[in-house]
């Protein structure tokens, strides 16, 4: 008992750089209860970072909390888009949890390349045009400039999903609790987080049916939330 104390008093005090090279040091001594407790302490003292979402993802997947790892992964791709180790570790998860890999979903990295290529191509094809086609410079300009700003917004979308915790979920027709069945969710389902109060979501699923949810079994994607490693 004193030594869990101790433990915990020393994630007080410590920052979060500490607590993320805590976390590492648990995780490779494979004392990965200790190590999810330290990764968390670290996002909920400001640390919020790839690195961290990535250490935190491994330690709950080693504890077999499949679907709070995938949010943690998930989490740390958003944040950075080019770490392939998190996508491999994604890739993977939809390997170990069938409903996971139902959702055909793109790397964030995927719209910031569609943007960001037809945005180039804007600027430079009319230079290969001449003056007179300046017609199709407006054009490919406006159209670099609407794909790019659809691509960004499909970027931000993937902060207002969720993904599903708990290995079964019923979803309500009233928020806490309260009304009647509507559909069931599995472990690793995506959903879209519509509405959130205190003590649930309103979410929607992949065949567009809405209902309520509890927040001990739902997690937002957005990496500046709250996140539960119980």
């Amino acid at each position: 008992m004193l030594a869990v104390v101790y433990f915990l008093l020393g994630l007080a005090l410590a920052t979060p750089q500490q607590q993320y090279d805590e976390g590492i040091q648990f995780l490779t001594a494979q004392q990965y209860e200790k190590a999810a407790v330290s990764f968390h302490q670290a996002l909920r003292d400001g640390g919020v970072d790839s690195r961290v979402y990535h250490g935190l993802g491994n330690a709950l997947f080693e504890q077999e909390k499949k679907g709070q790892a995938i949010v943690a992964w998930r989490r740390g791709l958003l944040l950075d888009p080019t770490n392939e180790d998190l996508q491999y570790n994604l890739d993977f998860a939809e390997q170990e949890i069938p409903q996971y890999g139902i959702h055909v979903h793109l790397s964030p990295l995927v719209w910031i390349i569609l943007g960001s290529l037809l945005g180039c191509a804007a600027v430079v094809l009319p230079f290969f045009w001449g003056v007179r086609k300046m017609w199709g410079w407006a054009v490919l300009l406006l159209a670099g400039m609407a794909f790019s700003g659809w691509a960004w917004f499909q970027y931000q979308v993937e902060f207002q999903k969720g993904v599903v915790f708990a290995s079964s979920v019923v979803a309500k027709s009233a928020p806490n609790g309260g009304g009647i069945d509507l559909f069931s969710l599995s472990i690793g389902e995506e959903v879209e987080i519509i509405e959130q109060q205190e003590n649930g979501l309103f979410i929607e699923n992949r065949d567009k049916e809405r209902g309520w949810v509890s927040t001990l079994s739902v997690m937002s994607l957005d990496p500046t939330a709250e996140f539960s490693i119980q």
